[in-house]
């Protein structure tokens, strides 16, 4: 075989051989290409399963705050209205009670701050027996002030108004010139309290006595 065609084969052979080295490169490099689009794929079906996830927990905890938000006030509401029905059951139980003839009730005289004043008596001391569940007062007057409506409110020792008679029955002043009235002692606890009678004089309010009374523990 002539040189030159020896030749020729000699090269052809050489550049088989090297598109045959090319081509294990080739598919390697496609074989890796293909891993990381597959890894790439689950990465993303993956976030995307933990997004689903994440969204259906945080749903699933708004459910149980709002259920457990709806408990609350449900209990609250419950709680309130069994406390109504036990505040309404004693106000029935007081209402009957006082609403029923009461026997042996304590009978106490006060007298007003003028005599006090001038030395004959000193602030009314009162002692009220355990158990009494209302007193009666008798009011003595010393004052001559005539008026066609009289009035009674009663002060605490801060001189804040524990009970006022405005627009209530008008406090009778008796033949006798004295005042009763019947308080319950729930209303009177141990301290220091004002009595103050107002009478309508020339058409106005004016206080005509005042009484000033210790209620002892």
């Amino acid at each position: 075989m002539p040189a030159t065609r020896l030749g020729k084969f000699a090269g052809i052979n050489r550049q088989d051989a090297k598109i045959a080295k090319k081509k294990p490169a080739s598919l390697i490099g496609f074989v890796a290409l293909g891993g990381l689009w597959r890894h790439w794929q689950q990465t993303k079906e993956l976030r995307a399963s933990l997004v689903e996830q994440q969204q259906a927990r945080q749903e699933q905890i708004a459910g149980l705050q709002a259920e457990n938000e709806q408990l609350r006030q449900a209990s609250k509401a419950s709680g309130q209205q069994d406390q109504a029905q036990q505040e309404i059951a004693r106000l029935q139980a007081q209402i009957r009670e006082l609403s029923a003839p009461q026997v042996n009730i304590p009978v106490l005289e006060i007298f007003p701050q003028g005599l006090a004043e001038r030395g004959e008596r000193e602030v009314n001391q009162l002692q009220i027996p355990r158990g009494a569940k209302a007193v009666t007062l008798i009011l003595n007057s010393q004052s001559a002030a005539e008026s066609k409506s009289y009035s009674l409110e009663i002060l605490d020792a801060r001189q804040n108004t524990v009970w006022s008679q405005q627009g209530q029955q008008n406090l009778t002043r008796h033949s006798t010139g004295d005042y009763t009235i019947n308080i319950p002692t729930g209303l009177l606890p141990p301290g220091s309290y004002t009595f103050n009678v107002y009478g309508q004089v020339a058409g106005k309010r004016l206080k005509i006595e005042s009484y000033r009374i210790r209620i002892n523990g």
